[in-house]
């Protein structure tokens, strides 16, 4: 079957349908019922004078995909409704208020740092003793009986592996993984919900410090940055906004989203002492949304928490009288010593093992998430709690015993071979400060002997990856660990974090890829020093080789390039491999992006979330919005009656969060659903009180105030929170929503790009975007799910291309006598059209209605970019029907 698509007139625009035919000769309108993916059900067949693009593309399948997909995730709309009680606030707005909103947002700014650095710190603090605490008493009772010691250790961390999984299951299991690709898809625009609330945040700092206790390869960093994220949601609540005087700060999602971000940056300065890498992973990894203000509020909510860290330690070192010559920790997860200077004829080596680490990382984000994560966990042990808690501490058992068992196979070594090299100040910093950290387990003489493979495996992971990074020359006789020690205990880490990440608990895997890129790239210097001796000259240093394969790894996992340069440099303090460090982390992402996405992408994605990627698909630019727009749309008239509203809102087919409003078939704004739900709740207020005073005196006061969405925390209500019991005598009664609406939504032309609304709702962070004709006729409607889908299911699209088409442009019965103003740019409108016209080259009045409203119809204005720099920032135009030009320069700066 071929739908043709035509104009009122007869002209034939395509032919379109299941498979691309000849346009035939009699126009044909398709009359089988068609299943609507913006929320109605099915409805009756679509004629062509309500329809100027029947949507003949989408199949019943494509459509209940996208269906099941809005129902599953919930978008997030980071653009405030353009309303009347916004434009009132703004006009109230002074100088003096501003001044207030900006002391107070800064004062956010720095409790979000201050707090973030003191729950890293009492969360490092609390794993390091349970570590040092279950060591001593397992080597105490190793001296007396090994099967003992191997008893207590298993034992101990199936208890704690155990204990944390049943944090999760049982109280609070959105609290389960790193939190890292939680954090992304927020702010991305994707509603996850429970995941940043104050349960989570506590389970979530219980279960990281149970299970990073073990000693096990699991780490703390993801958990970090989440907790930091539920900060910031915390402190840009409501809950917490209202207590400040003076009502200044008022919740809005665009606030809510800086603070997560704040505190992603927090907690990553927190983690590893790396306050600008810190700003760098958010803006890099985190924030979809960059602007300048991110970078300053960011750089400082990073310093706050790093001061936080440096202070801690500081007096740590005082108390315990840590600060001798090695000075004392400067924050963060792990310090290194000094690293030799690198050699220009090294650079291939490091392209080699940046290349290494590319497939590497791609070879452990596919076992993961396909192997270990999608084809067992999901089909086998998340099928009941019973199940994941007992893979949880079987995991932990047979780790601990793994890890305890294999240093039997490696002979000791005397630790005066630690003290031979006299040519460098390193060993001996490391002896005074690690010297009891060489483990002695399996050695016969445990005072003068130590076992390289025991030191590794027993050793807590920040103590691991100072061990990797600690500097040793060639030409001494320091090598506390040998190749084949390097080796095993690679492999060894690999598995077993390959095995822990994805179990029911809340960790991380950053460190984790550190260490195994720590440890091949030792291994790899060492292999290159036996392989090639003419070519590695003397002060060829393994640590070199440690901290770019420990960089390159995480690259080639997390696909992250600048801020993990910065943030090793941070770490190891020595900008000298910075060279090594930037080749082999390009190579590494290279290789990487050419096997498999990111591991937090890949988490994103096995979860279904429908996460936009960076940029559009070359499919996008082929397809065009009247393609993939779901229609007929369910939509509201400007003042519609309690029992129209009450039906739709009770039908639980219609899920979305947004309706049009139709004003003779003309698209004249949007209303939410926590809109409506505010009108039916205190319906009775709204019928009887006087608007126009309650709007101009209180409109923050009361079931106005709450109607102001900018303000409330509820993103969305779902259709089960939309039921209220009104009398029967108000039923027939209407809800003027012109007031409330947004008057001047974000909209776009039928057959503009698909890239051209995936990068509207990218750069605006929009939810749903009405799609009009030349007229300003409401369409259809695209939302972010659409977008998702086309962009992770190409293949169901492929094929679907219009032929090029003819534009025609129908001119207004009545003209305005005045011509519109802008006829003197580079590009003038056909006199007579209104709303969004199809082309207009850089000026973008395609995607946006502007204008005054004379005689009955809208005229389009045309701004350019010195118009726009003229005009001040919160400049409301008196006419219900213009866009603030706080929303036309988001247009220019998105769309230069």
């Amino acid at each position: 079957v071929s739908v043709m698509v035509v104009h009122d007139d007869g002209v034939e625009l395509s032919s379109i349908g299941n498979s691309l035919s000849q346009p035939s000769s009699r126009p044909f309108t398709a009359g089988g019922p068609l299943l609507e993916t913006h929320g109605q059900r099915q409805s009756r067949a679509v004629s062509p004078r309500r329809s100027r693009f029947a949507s003949g593309y989408l199949t019943d399948g494509l459509r209940s995909e996208r269906f099941n997909l809005t129902r599953a995730w919930e978008s997030i709309s980071y653009v405030s409704e353009d309303n009347e009680l916004l434009r009132e606030e703004l006009r109230q707005a002074t100088e003096a208020t501003r001044f207030q909103q900006q002391r107070w947002r800064m004062v956010i700014i720095v409790v979000i740092g201050v707090c973030t650095g003191f729950v890293t710190v009492g969360l490092l603090l609390g794993i390091e003793s349970a570590n040092r605490v279950k060591m001593e008493w397992v080597m105490g009772l190793y001296a007396t009986s090994s099967w003992n010691a191997w008893l207590a250790l298993t034992i101990t961390n199936m208890a704690l592996f155990t204990a944390s999984c049943s944090v999760i299951l049982f109280v609070h299991p959105p609290a389960a993984g790193s939190g890292v690709p939680e954090v992304k898809a927020y702010l991305n625009g994707i509603l996850l919900k429970q995941s940043f609330s104050s349960r989570t945040f506590l389970c979530k700092f219980l279960s990281t410090s149970l299970a990073c206790g073990s000693g096990l390869p699991v780490g703390p960093e993801g958990p970090i940055i989440a907790l930091g994220g539920c900060l910031g949601h915390l402190f840009s609540s409501d809950s917490v906004l209202n207590l400040l005087p003076g009502g200044h700060l008022r919740f809005t999602n665009q606030f809510r989203r800086t603070s997560i971000s704040l505190g992603v940056s927090a907690g990553v300065a927190a983690a590893f002492g790396a306050p600008i890498g810190a700003v760098l992973f958010t803006i890099e990894e985190v924030a979809q949304l960059f602007n300048n203000s991110i970078l300053w509020v960011g750089f400082v909510s990073s310093f706050m928490s790093y001061l936080v860290t440096i202070l801690f330690n500081w007096s740590k070192a005082i108390v315990f009288s840590e600060a001798s010559e090695g000075g004392f920790r400067t924050g963060g997860l792990f310090n290194v010593g000094d690293v030799n200077q690198w050699k220009l004829q090294e650079i291939p080596c490091f392209i080699v093992l940046g290349v290494c680490m590319g497939l590497f990382g791609a070879l452990f984000n596919f076992c993961n998430v396909h192997i270990v994560n999608t084809l067992y966990r999901k089909t086998m042990i998340r099928v009941n709690r019973r199940r994941q808690l007992l893979e949880v501490a079987a995991l932990a058992g047979i780790v601990s015993t793994v890890l305890y068992f294999v240093p039997y196979f490696w002979s000791c070594i005397p630790k005066g071979n630690l003290r031979k090299d006299a040519s460098s100040q390193a060993p001996d910093l490391l002896l005074r400060e690690f010297e009891d950290a060489f483990n002695s387990i399996w050695c016969d003489n445990r005072a003068e002997e130590y076992n390289p493979m025991g030191t590794l495996t027993l050793a807590t992971l920040d103590e691991q990856v100072r061990f990797l990074f600690l500097s040793s020359h060639t030409g001494t006789d320091f090598a506390p660990f040998s190749t084949n020690v390097l080796l095993c205990y690679f492999l060894l880490f690999s598995a077993s974090a390959c095995l822990l990440a994805g179990t029911v608990m809340s960790t991380g895997v950053f460190i984790p890829m550190i260490i195994m890129g720590g440890a091949f790239g030792r291994t790899y210097g060492r292999v290159l020093q036996y392989l090639l001796p003419q070519f590695v000259e003397e002060g060829f240093d393994y640590a070199a080789y440690a901290v770019v394969g420990a960089a390159a790894c995480v690259a080639g996992c997390t696909h992250i390039t600048i801020a993990i340069t910065v943030i090793m440099l941070e770490i190891t303090s020595d900008f000298r491999l910075l060279g090594p460090i930037m080749v082999a982390v390009s190579f590494s992402r290279g290789v990487a992006d050419m096997f498999t996405p990111s591991l937090y992408d890949m988490i994103l994605e096995a979860k279904l979330v429908p996460f936009l990627a960076p940029e559009p698909t070359v499919l996008m630019e082929r397809l065009r919005c009247c393609q993939v727009m779901s229609k007929p749309v369910q939509s509201f008239p400007l003042a519609p009656t309690v029992q129209e509203v009450l039906e739709k809102l009770r039908d639980p087919a219609l899920t979305h969060n947004g309706f049009p409003v139709v004003h003779n078939k003309v698209l004249v704004g949007t209303v939410t659903r926590h809109q409506l739900d505010v009108l039916l709740s205190n319906l009775e207020w709204f019928l009887t009180a006087p608007l126009e005073s309650a709007v101009a005196g209180h409109a923050l006061d009361g079931p106005i105030g709450q109607l102001a969405s900018y303000r409330n925390s509820p993103i969305s209500l779902s259709w089960e929170q939309s039921v209220h019991d009104v009398p029967d005598h108000l039923l027939a009664e209407r809800l003027d929503l012109s007031r409330w609406m947004d008057a001047a939504p974000l909209t776009i032309h039928t057959m503009h790009s698909v890239s051209r609304a995936y990068l509207l709702f990218k750069n605006f962070g929009l939810r749903h975007l009405p799609v009009v004709d030349e007229v300003n006729s409401l369409q259809g409607m695209i939302t972010r799910h659409d977008i998702a889908h086309i962009q992770n299911h190409p293949e169901k699209y492929e094929g679907s291309m219009l032929r090029p088409l003819q534009w025609s442009f129908p001119v207004a019965a009545r003209e305005s006598t005045d011509p519109p103003r802008g006829l003197d740019h580079d590009v003038a409108p056909p006199r007579g059209t209104r709303g969004s016209l199809p082309s207009i080259g850089r000026h973008l009045a395609a995607s946006i209605r502007l204008g005054d409203e004379r005689n009955g119809r809208l005229l389009p204005r045309f701004w350019t970019p010195d118009e726009m720099a003229d005009e001040p920032g919160d400049t409301v135009p008196p006419s219900d029907r213009t866009v603030s030009v706080r929303r036309v320069s988001g247009l220019f700066g998105n769309f230069p």
